[in-house]
């Protein structure tokens, strides 16, 4: 599923097949219809490359064994990785008619199909690298190494790389088995098509659910990308509890009722907790404006105090906020101005003898300073030949 960011970042790319600036946001979805591994990549990534990265980073007690995903998500080399680890990859293939069959044997014949093979698979190749190969799948297993680490080394480096072409080797035998299959069997394609098709809504859910700022990516650093596609993959999963144990609730309901018999396997295979229309993203708020508004207390000194010191201890802004009634604005300010006034007066120093000195002193420059300069006014008027100006009397 496409993110969009902001084409002025350094960090954003053009997607030629989703379009537009932006990153993939990559799940692994159950059968549970909840996502189990979420990945954040760059639009010129290839995304088949994190599809076994789930092995190594994900913790949940769900173990899959077989793994769905588009065109995108294979390749000769990962079928050839997958099936060494133990993981059944079943995509849905776009073009498949465009894909090489491979013979175990030149000698092999199939009556019907036999204009569909048009090589032989390579099994000395196959044989002499597969030490090499086990050593990779237990490096990954082991979790010193992620799949999509070692699949982009070996793509980059394919021309010259043995291991790559043994994994390639491998990967077409099992592939062409998978697509015999595949093509065979109706009841494969149906329970793949339901498969990719469950991954589609959880995209589409998990893009509604992230409403804010219209679904665009706003921070720049890969972090903080990585972060809101963890977020929202979190998010997405407890909305979709929310919204199974509600529809388990009704259907006790409707049980207890005496309906339990219209509740039945073709019934339920319509229902989704991918609903959204019970949900409030904004949430609900009824105003009553007949009622005046009560007036503001004012903040005196040391409840200000007191609210910048919870702040200080590290209680949320916000919650704050609601709880006194003001903006987070003038939190931040009163904490601002706090510390600037507490910076202050660590600069200056304890008053000592010296200080009431001083103070004097200064007192006794001013009374001089005034002294002088009246004096320099009476010595004016003398030379100008004027009269002093009279003194009144104190009495």
């Amino acid at each position: 599923m496409k993110w969009d960011v902001h084409p002025e970042s350094l960090k954003s790319s053009y997607h030629i097949r989703y379009g537009g600036y932006g990153g993939i946001g990559y799940y692994l979805v159950s059968d549970t219809y909840i996502a189990l591994f979420s990945r954040f990549l760059a639009c010129g990534a290839y995304e088949g490359h994190a599809i076994l990265d789930f092995v190594a980073e994900s913790r949940s007690l769900l173990r899959p064994s077989t793994v769905h995903s588009d065109t995108h998500g294979q390749s000769a080399a990962i079928f050839g990785l997958a099936h060494l680890r133990g993981i059944e990859l079943m995509p849905r293939i776009r073009s498949w008619q465009d894909l090489h069959l491979f013979r175990p044997d030149a000698g092999a014949r199939y009556e019907h199909i036999d204009g569909l093979f048009t090589a032989v698979i390579d099994w000395e190749m196959i044989g002499a690298h597969l030490p090499d190969m086990l050593r990779v799948v237990l490096s990954i297993r082991a979790g010193r190494l992620l799949p999509s680490a070692i699949l982009r080394r070996l793509a980059t480096y394919s021309r010259k790389n043995r291991l790559y072409f043994a994994f390639r080797e491998l990967g077409r035998a099992v592939r062409t088995d998978f697509l015999l299959r595949y093509l065979s069997s109706v009841e494969l394609r149906r329970v793949i098509q339901a498969a990719t098709n469950k991954s589609e809504h959880f995209n589409r859910y998990a893009q509604w659910v992230a409403f804010g700022s219209s679904g665009l990516a706003t921070a720049a650093e890969r972090d903080e990308q990585r972060k809101m596609i963890k977020y929202n993959h979190l998010v997405a999963n407890l909305l979709i509890f929310h919204t199974a144990v509600g529809m388990t609730r009704a259907l006790e309901e409707i049980a207890a009722d005496g309906h339990g018999a219209a509740i039945t396997p073709e019934a339920l295979a319509g229902t989704s907790p991918y609903l959204n229309e019970h949900l409030s993203r904004f949430g609900s708020y009824e105003l009553d404006l007949s009622k005046p508004p009560t007036p503001r207390r004012r903040m005196s000194a040391g409840r200000k105090r007191e609210a910048v010191l919870r702040l200080l201890r590290g209680e949320d802004l916000e919650l704050v906020s609601r709880e006194l009634g003001v903006t987070a604005a003038e939190l931040s300010g009163w904490r601002e101005a706090f510390l600037a006034a507490g910076e202050v007066s660590l600069k200056s120093r304890p008053a000592d003898a010296r200080d009431a000195e001083i103070g004097r002193l200064k007192e006794k420059v001013g009374e001089l300073t005034m002294a002088n300069e009246l004096l320099g006014a009476k010595v004016e008027r003398l030379e100008a030949g004027r009269p002093l100006a009279r003194r009144r009397s104190r009495r």
